[in-house]
């Protein structure tokens, strides 16, 4: 029987039981901008962690280097840690860099800074998140010109932040087999 080699690295782990439970987490908090940016951010970081920890065998270094108040232990220096040892390539670094600083905009910001007579909570529809969200390369690779769904600045976060967490979480689960290649480039 021959293997079905799919071309598209993020579809295999498509309808795995971690890439439900994602979904359902946030769908849950949906109509809650800021509760996507910054559950998702945080699974995201999560799964970058768990990502490490199966590449560096020692627990006591890693928990020394990576644990809250470490050297590395927040999700910038997660990032910069994979990034120069090579386990992730400069687009990937890119892309969880910027979903990092989506994530931080929300945390540090509550409102608005649209103009009004009312308090807005911020969104994703800000000019600066708008602007990060765009900038996503995972949702261009993914959507087809013959995509006709809504291409929303917060499902390309959304759309981004699942198909890293998922590639870096299967990659964790599977530390015996080479790194999928999308993380490389």
């Amino acid at each position: 029987m021959a293997k079905n080699r799919n071309k598209n690295p993020f579809r295999i782990r498509a309808g795995s039981d971690f890439v439900a439970a994602l979904n359902e987490c946030l769908l849950v908090k949906q109509d809650d901008d800021r509760a996507v940016a910054l559950i998702g951010g945080s699974i995201l970081d999560d799964c970058l962690e768990q990502y490490l920890r199966s590449r560096i065998p020692d627990k006591t270094v890693f928990d020394w280097l990576f644990n809250i108040g470490r050297p590395l232990g927040s999700f910038s220096g997660k990032i910069k840690f994979a990034r120069a040892s090579n386990m992730i390539g400069p687009k990937v670094h890119d892309e969880l860099d910027r979903i990092r600083e989506i994530r931080n905009a929300f945390a540090h910001k509550i409102f608005s800074d649209i103009p009004s007579s009312n308090l807005v909570r911020v969104s994703f529809n800000e000019r600066e998140i708008k602007g990060k969200c765009s900038s996503l390369w995972i949702p261009r690779k993914l959507w087809s010109d013959k995509f006709t769904g809504e291409r929303t600045p917060k499902k390309r976060y959304v759309v981004s932040l699942v198909m890293l967490s998922a590639t870096l979480k299967h990659s964790a689960d599977n530390p015996d087999k080479p790194i999928e290649p999308v993380l490389l480039t």
